[in-house]
């Protein structure tokens, strides 16, 4: 059996509104992107505080052992 290779074509209507959403899509998937780099920096820096904040707290509890009242 001889297998016939046939070509398909779809006609698409309206190709400019389709390229304008897809190009849409893009753009809100870099605005989101950007936002988790932007909410990823943010948490660093908070951590890095508490962090310090803590830090701060232990050497005070430390000082703080060997007064005597």
């Amino acid at each position: 059996m001889i297998e016939k290779k046939r070509e398909i074509f779809i006609k698409l209507q309206n190709i400019a509104q389709v390229v304008s959403l897809l190009e849409e899509i893009k753009e809100l998937e870099e605005k989101t992107k950007q936002s988790f780099r932007t909410y990823e920096s943010l948490n660093t820096q908070e951590n890095r505080i508490y962090e310090n904040w803590s830090t701060y707290l232990e050497d005070i509890e430390q000082k703080l052992d060997h007064i005597t009242l």
